[in-house]
Protein backbone atom coordinates (compact mmCIF):
# COMPACT_ATOMS: atom_id res chain seq x y z
CA UNK A 1 0.00 0.00 0.00
CA UNK A 2 1.46 3.42 -1.30
CA UNK A 3 1.52 6.34 1.77
CA UNK A 4 1.47 9.94 0.78
CA UNK A 5 4.72 11.67 0.72
CA UNK A 6 2.24 14.22 3.35
CA UNK A 7 2.36 10.93 6.05
CA UNK A 8 3.63 11.45 9.08
CA UNK A 9 3.29 8.31 10.83
CA UNK A 10 4.09 5.04 8.65
CA UNK A 11 0.68 3.35 9.86
CA UNK A 12 -1.50 2.55 6.61
CA UNK A 13 -4.68 3.20 5.39
CA UNK A 14 -7.44 4.79 7.47
CA UNK A 15 -5.45 4.47 10.70
CA UNK A 16 -2.37 6.13 9.50
CA UNK A 17 -5.12 9.24 8.62
CA UNK A 18 -6.50 9.60 11.72
CA UNK A 19 -3.12 9.26 13.76
CA UNK A 20 -2.19 12.24 11.60
CA UNK A 21 -5.34 14.01 11.79
CA UNK A 22 -4.72 13.57 16.26
CA UNK A 23 -1.30 15.36 15.33
CA UNK A 24 -2.93 18.23 13.15
CA UNK A 25 -5.02 18.68 15.66
CA UNK A 26 -2.78 18.67 19.14
CA UNK A 27 -0.58 20.54 17.36
CA UNK A 28 2.90 18.22 16.74
CA UNK A 29 4.19 18.27 13.75
CA UNK A 30 5.77 14.77 14.34
CA UNK A 31 6.17 11.86 16.39
CA UNK A 32 7.02 13.15 20.23
CA UNK A 33 4.57 13.45 23.00
CA UNK A 34 1.93 11.36 21.06
CA UNK A 35 3.71 8.14 20.55
CA UNK A 36 2.04 5.94 17.84
CA UNK A 37 1.29 3.56 19.87
CA UNK A 38 -0.45 5.66 22.57
CA UNK A 39 -2.61 6.96 19.98
CA UNK A 40 -3.41 2.96 19.00
CA UNK A 41 -3.67 2.46 22.67
CA UNK A 42 -6.42 5.29 22.73
CA UNK A 43 -7.94 4.37 19.89
CA UNK A 44 -8.56 0.46 20.68
CA UNK A 45 -10.16 1.71 24.27
CA UNK A 46 -12.36 3.89 22.23
CA UNK A 47 -13.42 0.63 20.34
CA UNK A 48 -14.06 -1.05 23.74
CA UNK A 49 -16.63 1.92 24.76
CA UNK A 50 -17.93 1.49 21.27
CA UNK A 51 -18.55 -2.21 21.65
CA UNK A 52 -19.98 -2.22 25.23
CA UNK A 53 -22.70 0.06 23.49
CA UNK A 54 -23.70 -2.94 21.47
CA UNK A 55 -22.50 -1.50 18.14
CA UNK A 56 -21.28 -4.56 16.08
CA UNK A 57 -23.66 -7.64 15.92
CA UNK A 58 -23.50 -10.96 13.98
CA UNK A 59 -25.47 -14.04 14.17
CA UNK A 60 -23.68 -17.68 15.42
CA UNK A 61 -24.84 -20.87 14.59
CA UNK A 62 -24.54 -22.91 18.02
CA UNK A 63 -25.13 -26.81 18.17
CA UNK A 64 -26.70 -28.76 21.01
CA UNK A 65 -26.44 -32.32 21.44
CA UNK A 66 -29.50 -34.75 23.17
CA UNK A 67 -30.16 -33.21 26.79
CA UNK A 68 -28.47 -30.13 26.23
CA UNK A 69 -29.55 -27.29 28.89
CA UNK A 70 -26.70 -25.37 28.72
CA UNK A 71 -23.34 -23.71 27.09
CA UNK A 72 -20.95 -21.72 27.96
CA UNK A 73 -20.93 -19.01 25.29
CA UNK A 74 -17.20 -18.08 25.43
CA UNK A 75 -16.17 -22.03 24.46
CA UNK A 76 -18.12 -21.06 21.15
CA UNK A 77 -18.28 -17.36 21.08
CA UNK A 78 -15.42 -16.13 22.57
CA UNK A 79 -15.70 -12.34 21.64
CA UNK A 80 -19.52 -12.14 22.53
CA UNK A 81 -20.67 -9.06 24.36
CA UNK A 82 -24.54 -9.41 25.08
CA UNK A 83 -26.93 -11.95 23.95
CA UNK A 84 -30.05 -10.14 22.50
CA UNK A 85 -31.88 -12.77 20.52
CA UNK A 86 -31.69 -16.64 20.42
CA UNK A 87 -33.65 -19.25 17.66
CA UNK A 88 -34.07 -22.03 16.60
CA UNK A 89 -32.68 -23.33 13.43
CA UNK A 90 -33.28 -24.01 10.60
CA UNK A 91 -37.38 -22.98 11.49
CA UNK A 92 -36.53 -19.53 12.70
CA UNK A 93 -39.24 -20.11 15.76
CA UNK A 94 -37.80 -17.01 18.30
CA UNK A 95 -37.14 -18.58 22.06
CA UNK A 96 -38.37 -16.26 24.15
CA UNK A 97 -36.16 -14.65 27.16
CA UNK A 98 -36.44 -15.08 30.60
CA UNK A 99 -35.06 -11.66 32.36
CA UNK A 100 -33.53 -13.48 35.17
CA UNK A 101 -32.40 -16.82 35.98
CA UNK A 102 -34.13 -17.35 39.83
CA UNK A 103 -37.32 -17.21 36.72
CA UNK A 104 -35.60 -19.62 34.86
CA UNK A 105 -34.83 -22.22 37.20
CA UNK A 106 -38.73 -21.47 38.65
CA UNK A 107 -39.68 -22.35 35.27
CA UNK A 108 -37.21 -25.31 34.64
CA UNK A 109 -37.90 -27.08 38.38
CA UNK A 110 -41.67 -27.62 37.14
CA UNK A 111 -40.22 -30.88 35.65
CA UNK A 112 -38.05 -32.90 34.18
CA UNK A 113 -38.82 -32.53 30.22
CA UNK A 114 -37.03 -32.82 27.25
CA UNK A 115 -38.39 -31.54 23.69
CA UNK A 116 -38.00 -28.55 21.44
CA UNK A 117 -36.89 -25.65 23.53
CA UNK A 118 -38.78 -22.77 23.94
CA UNK A 119 -37.06 -20.07 26.68
CA UNK A 120 -33.43 -18.94 27.05
CA UNK A 121 -31.55 -17.14 29.74
CA UNK A 122 -28.33 -15.77 29.77
CA UNK A 123 -26.29 -15.76 33.12
CA UNK A 124 -22.40 -15.42 33.83
CA UNK A 125 -21.53 -16.29 30.07
CA UNK A 126 -23.90 -19.32 29.84
CA UNK A 127 -26.55 -19.85 28.16
CA UNK A 128 -29.48 -22.15 29.33
CA UNK A 129 -32.38 -22.95 27.45
CA UNK A 130 -35.58 -25.25 28.70
CA UNK A 131 -37.12 -27.68 28.05
CA UNK A 132 -33.66 -29.40 27.60
CA UNK A 133 -33.37 -30.88 23.90
CA UNK A 134 -34.67 -33.91 22.43
CA UNK A 135 -32.65 -36.68 21.60
CA UNK A 136 -31.85 -35.67 18.15
CA UNK A 137 -30.63 -32.17 19.68
CA UNK A 138 -31.21 -28.71 17.99
CA UNK A 139 -29.41 -25.84 16.48
CA UNK A 140 -29.61 -22.11 17.72
CA UNK A 141 -29.00 -19.03 15.86
CA UNK A 142 -27.46 -16.84 19.07
CA UNK A 143 -28.03 -12.69 17.46
CA UNK A 144 -25.51 -11.06 19.84
CA UNK A 145 -22.96 -8.68 19.84
CA UNK A 146 -19.30 -8.66 20.33
CA UNK A 147 -15.84 -7.33 20.18
CA UNK A 148 -13.88 -6.57 17.19
CA UNK A 149 -10.04 -7.30 16.84
CA UNK A 150 -7.72 -4.84 18.23
CA UNK A 151 -6.46 -2.25 16.04
CA UNK A 152 -3.07 -2.50 14.59
CA UNK A 153 -0.76 -0.97 11.79
CA UNK A 154 0.07 -5.18 10.65
CA UNK A 155 -3.50 -5.40 10.30
CA UNK A 156 -4.78 -6.33 6.75
CA UNK A 157 -6.35 -3.96 6.23
CA UNK A 158 -5.51 -1.65 8.74
CA UNK A 159 -8.59 0.44 8.99
CA UNK A 160 -11.37 0.67 11.67
CA UNK A 161 -14.68 -1.25 12.10
CA UNK A 162 -17.06 1.44 11.09
CA UNK A 163 -17.74 3.85 8.19
CA UNK A 164 -15.40 6.03 6.92
CA UNK A 165 -17.05 8.77 7.34
CA UNK A 166 -17.40 8.05 11.33
CA UNK A 167 -13.18 8.26 11.81
CA UNK A 168 -13.84 11.07 13.74
CA UNK A 169 -15.09 9.55 16.63
CA UNK A 170 -11.42 8.15 17.06
CA UNK A 171 -10.03 11.15 16.38
CA UNK A 172 -12.35 13.01 19.24
CA UNK A 173 -11.86 10.51 21.52
CA UNK A 174 -7.84 10.07 21.49
CA UNK A 175 -7.38 13.92 21.88
CA UNK A 176 -9.53 13.91 24.80
CA UNK A 177 -7.32 11.02 26.13
CA UNK A 178 -3.63 13.14 25.32
CA UNK A 179 -5.01 16.57 26.74
CA UNK A 180 -6.19 14.20 29.77
CA UNK A 181 -2.31 13.23 29.75
CA UNK A 182 -1.25 16.55 29.00
CA UNK A 183 -2.58 18.34 31.68
CA UNK A 184 -0.03 20.89 31.78
CA UNK A 185 -0.70 22.02 28.48
CA UNK A 186 -2.78 25.59 28.16
CA UNK A 187 -6.41 24.97 28.85
CA UNK A 188 -5.80 21.17 29.34
CA UNK A 189 -9.11 21.12 31.07
CA UNK A 190 -11.37 23.02 28.30
CA UNK A 191 -9.60 20.70 25.88
CA UNK A 192 -10.51 17.58 27.49
CA UNK A 193 -14.27 18.81 27.82
CA UNK A 194 -14.38 20.21 24.15
CA UNK A 195 -13.18 16.70 22.77
CA UNK A 196 -15.53 14.90 25.11
CA UNK A 197 -18.25 16.06 24.30
CA UNK A 198 -17.38 15.83 20.35
CA UNK A 199 -16.59 12.27 21.17
CA UNK A 200 -19.94 11.97 22.44
CA UNK A 201 -21.97 13.63 19.94
CA UNK A 202 -19.53 11.74 17.07
CA UNK A 203 -20.31 8.19 18.95
CA UNK A 204 -24.58 9.39 19.11
CA UNK A 205 -24.34 9.40 15.12
CA UNK A 206 -22.55 6.51 15.29
CA UNK A 207 -24.75 4.51 17.29
CA UNK A 208 -27.81 6.23 14.84
CA UNK A 209 -27.02 6.34 11.86
CA UNK A 210 -24.42 3.25 10.79
CA UNK A 211 -26.60 0.17 11.44
CA UNK A 212 -24.08 -3.02 12.01
CA UNK A 213 -23.96 -5.63 9.64
CA UNK A 214 -25.57 -8.84 10.54
CA UNK A 215 -23.72 -12.41 9.60
CA UNK A 216 -24.37 -16.10 9.90
CA UNK A 217 -21.32 -17.94 11.12
CA UNK A 218 -20.19 -21.63 12.33
CA UNK A 219 -17.88 -20.95 15.46
CA UNK A 220 -14.54 -21.37 14.22
CA UNK A 221 -15.38 -20.51 10.65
Amino acid sequence: MLISKTRISTCPGRLGIIIDSVRDLFNESSPGFLSDEFILRSMNRCLREIAQENYWRRETLVSAGPGFTEINLLDVIPDFQDVHQVRLSPSGEVLQSIGSFRQFLDLSSTGSRSGKPQYYCVQNNTLHVWPQCADRGFEFLVYHSYMPGELACANDPPDPPVPKGHDGVFVSFVLKEAFLRDRHAPDANLKVQHYAGLYEQAKERLLREAAPPVLSLRPGR
